[in-house]
């Protein structure tokens, strides 16, 4: 007879392990092991069923694929971890007994490991490292702008900024810049590296404090990432033909003279490496020999493309020629508030030049008096000089017209004028989604629909001739940002006034359906009806509403009023029955006798009495008694008052009944504990009382 299996042997529990349970099959620390996954690329999997895989166990647990665990097992670079742990308990028991000598020769000579076999092992080949390339980017530029402090040391900042600075020297050198982005993050770029997109975000320039990060694990993400940035900076500097490390004005040589010949290249100051890697942008590589025109252009196979196909490859290569020397024979001065790295990676990527301010950092060619200037990019307004013979425009110029692929107008992005918006050029392009009017515009002008020098708050000339009219095409000319801003402030005062007046007219109709008078004034007083003389309210003369209407009985109408309905000559409604348009309480006062005089078969109709009020002062509560018909008739009232109501101020009457009846409950209850903690009290006091009465009496 076959045995059966025993319980967590097989399946899904078998599939998974702890973490705990791979610390102790591994015999690794915790942040050993954190290391050892990250490196590795081994990361924490979900089961299908949690309650199998952990056995029954309830608690929420870390779970790992066997195989991944079993795999990091032959990993030699454990033997690295332990003989780096037993080196550093040495080291620490030397500076324990104050043998720092000995401590920090043996510290000098620790372990080290080398991740070139993980690289290769991760990444088989080199289209897998460009794909994954995004994280290792944006991470490396978040550290270039890291202030030094604990966790964070300065020799690994300093690797930062020279792989980053390598990598835009690369795209500057093969033109491969295709999107610019300015955003709250940062800045977002997008090249393109041998035919795949490569996308990252930069910080601004200032400094990054990020709390609430475990720097350790970002660090161990770090050492990896540099790792791979130096073997994809190798090999496309060797595929450009160029030397690498890349041959620069600067060498790293140079730049650790320029600072004290104590310190070290892997501790130069964060600011000494800005301000002499950074600027290497500004200059031309050394190439190790000659080199092809165009040698990152793909050759396009045109005997395998047929018609559109055809059409569409050569539009793009147009399109990617025409970005590549969209700035060429431009010659940019930045200004010093300006952000120089990016501005110039950005402008050389696209065959312009750049220069700044000597003062500013190292590197400029040029200096502001420079007539050959076409463009200087400016952030603040006020010079001193200014040259009639260059542009002075905003730094969103250049970002705008590399992601159009064109060069827009500059009178939008003058010194002081209101820029348009900066749209994304990572939206999209669906037909569902909405497309603002300046992409619209954009899209014209990129089409030819508009001409290119037009800029985009140009307003009709109505007083033109009717002759040059005739003769060109009507193309619709986008209105001016400031008319736009001014409709946006003229709808949005027009939404103000409709909901004050909604508000105004919900608030009449609350106070017609709960007997108030509204906060206006002079239109409801009280309850409408025939009963609202019951209550303790003022009825105006124009408010007076279901009264009932005389009916003719053959009497002749009275000079000066009756008091009916009839009768009137001067009053202004049919209850007021005097000459001098008084009211209908004092005529009918007035004309009392005569009416009687003059008509005395009539039978005189008479006004409901009004039924007295009793007030009874109680404890603090007032009581107001009325009769059972009167308080039948005000609620028959209200409900049809309610009825009349449409469905959604319906709703929101009865939610705010039962607000009401909620509110009047917990008041309710806060008294009751009131009187039930104060009859506590009492009855601590008298306790108290009778025990100290108690002990006198037994003195």
């Amino acid at each position: 007879m076959v045995g059966q299996k025993k319980k967590g042997t097989g399946g899904e529990a078998a599939r998974y392990i702890t973490r705990t349970a791979a610390l102790r099959k591994l015999q690794l620390s915790l942040p050993d092991f954190r290391r050892l996954c990250i490196l590795k690329g081994v990361y924490p999997r979900e089961p299908k069923n949690r309650f199998k895989a952990q056995k029954g166990d309830p608690r929420l647990k870390v779970l790992y694929l066997v195989k991944d665990i079993q795999f990091l097992m032959h990993e030699p670079i454990i033997w690295k971890f332990r003989e780096h742990k037993a080196v550093m308990k040495k080291v620490k028991k030397h500076y324990e007994r104050n043998e720092d000598s000995k401590g920090g020769a043996l510290f000098g000579q620790r372990p080290r490991y080398t991740l070139d076999r993980i690289i290769k092992e991760r990444y088989p080949t080199f289209n897998d490292a460009l794909n994954d390339l995004e994280d290792p980017l944006t991470l490396a530029f978040l550290y270039t702008k890291m202030p030094a402090r604990k966790g964070v040391k300065i020799g690994v900042i300093n690797t930062s900024i020279r792989v980053t600075t390598e990598f835009l020297l690369y795209c500057i050198e093969a033109k491969a810049l295709r999107k610019a982005f300015i955003s709250i993050k940062g800045y977002y770029y997008q090249v393109e590296v041998m035919g795949q997109l490569i996308t990252w975000v930069s910080p601004h320039n200032f400094a990054t404090r990020a709390s609430g990060v475990d720097h350790r694990v970002m660090k161990t993400f770090l050492e990896l990432y540099l790792v791979l940035l130096s073997f994809v900076n190798y090999r496309l500097f060797t595929s450009l033909n160029l030397y690498y490390p890349p041959v620069l004005p600067l060498s790293f040589n140079e730049i650790k003279n320029t600072v004290d010949d104590d310190k070290k290249f892997s501790s130069c100051g964060v600011k000494e490496m800005q301000n002499h890697l950074l600027t290497t942008l500004n200059f031309d590589l050394k190439p190790k020999g000659k080199i092809d025109d165009d040698p990152d252009e793909e050759g396009i196979d045109m005997h395998l493309l047929e018609g559109l196909q055809m059409d569409e490859a050569k539009k793009a290569a147009d399109l990617r020629t025409k970005q590549q020397t969209l700035f060429k024979d431009m010659k940019f001065f930045l200004g010093r508030e300006t952000n120089l790295e990016s501005l110039t990676f950005v402008i050389r990527s696209c065959s312009g030049t750049v220069s700044w301010e000597k003062m500013t950092a190292h590197g400029s060619t040029y200096q502001e008096d420079d007539e050959s200037i076409t463009h200087q990019i400016v952030d603040r307004p006020g010079f001193k000089k200014k040259y009639m013979s260059r542009y002075y425009v905003q730094p969103q110029w250049v970002y705008d017209c590399i992601n159009a692929v064109m060069l827009l107008p500059v009178q939008d992005y003058f010194m002081g004028a209101v820029l348009p918006p900066h749209l994304s050029p990572f939206d999209q392009k669906d037909d569902e989604l909405y497309v603002p009017p300046e992409q619209k515009a954009l899209l014209a002008r990129q089409r030819g629909e508009i001409p290119e020098d037009q800029p985009l708050n140009a307003e009709d000339n109505s007083d033109g001739d009717s002759s040059d009219d005739d003769d060109k095409v009507d193309v619709p000319v986008p209105k001016s940002y400031i008319q736009k801003l001014r409709e946006r402030e003229k709808k949005k005062k027009a939404r103000k006034w409709r909901k004050k007046k909604a508000e105004r007219e919900h608030d009449k109709e609350m106070a017609i359906i709960e007997g108030r008078a509204p906060d206006e004034g002079g239109e409801v007083k009280g309850k409408a009806g025939e009963e609202g003389a019951t209550t303790n309210t003022v009825v105006t003369p124009a408010t007076v509403e279901g009264t009932p209407q005389h009916k003719d009985t053959g009497a002749t109408p009275m000079e000066e009023g009756d008091g009916g309905v009839e009768g009137e000559k001067d009053g202004d409604d049919g209850v007021e029955g005097n000459k001098d348009g008084d009211d209908g309480v004092e005529g009918e006062k007035d004309g009392e006798g005569e009416a009687a005089a003059a008509a005395p078969n009539k039978k005189r109709r008479r006004k409901p009495r009004k039924e007295p009020v009793v007030m009874e002062v109680t404890k603090g509560k007032k009581h107001n008694h009325e009769s059972r018909a009167n308080m039948a008739a005000k609620r028959e009232e209200a409900r049809l008052n309610i009825m009349m109501l449409p469905n959604k101020r319906r709703k929101l009457y009865w939610a705010l009944k039962r607000k009401e009846i909620t509110k009047d409950k917990k008041s309710q209850e806060l008294e009751k504990k009131r009187t039930a903690i104060d009859e506590e009290k009492k009855k601590e006091k008298q306790e108290t009382r009778k025990k100290l009465l108690r002990g006198k009496s037994r003195k």
